[in-house]
């Protein structure tokens, strides 16, 4: 734990990651509130690490935090970490075609909104064969 937070800045990132790699096999789903702090981590690779065990693990409460990170327009998330968020909503199923929609409509990465609209696509095709 004192690794990820690095309060001293004395820990590179990729050193970081590896300690969320260890940490959620050891930690209980009551207990990862510094892997989902680390979602808004200032060092993109701690962020995608954490957005990817998050999501793996327990993907339904990954869901708001990744929403809250893809709705966020103030630029301090890096494109490729917004792209591991909607990847990882796309992946676990949790993002309704609706709110695909409205993602994909106000976002500015071209690379971003293909995963949104590829969500919305596959999800409206799903529904429809229902």
């Amino acid at each position: 734990l004192a690794v990820l937070s690095n309060a001293d800045g004395y820990f590179s990132p990729m050193t970081r990651v590896a300690a969320i790699s260890g940490l959620v096999r050891r930690l209980s789903v009551e207990e990862l509130a510094p892997l989902y702090a680390a979602i808004d981590d200032v060092d993109a690779e701690v962020s995608i690490a954490a957005i990817a065990v998050i999501s793996e693990r327990v993907p339904t409460l990954a869901r708001e935090p990744l929403l809250r990170l893809l709705r966020d327009r103030s630029g301090y998330f890096l494109p490729v970490v917004r792209l591991a968020a909607a990847n990882a909503l796309e992946r676990s199923g949790s993002l309704p075609e609706p709110l695909a929609l409205e993602l994909a409509q106000a976002e500015t990465d071209p690379a971003v909104r293909r995963v949104l609209e590829r969500a919305r696509y596959v999800l409206g095709r799903e529904s429809a064969v229902t």
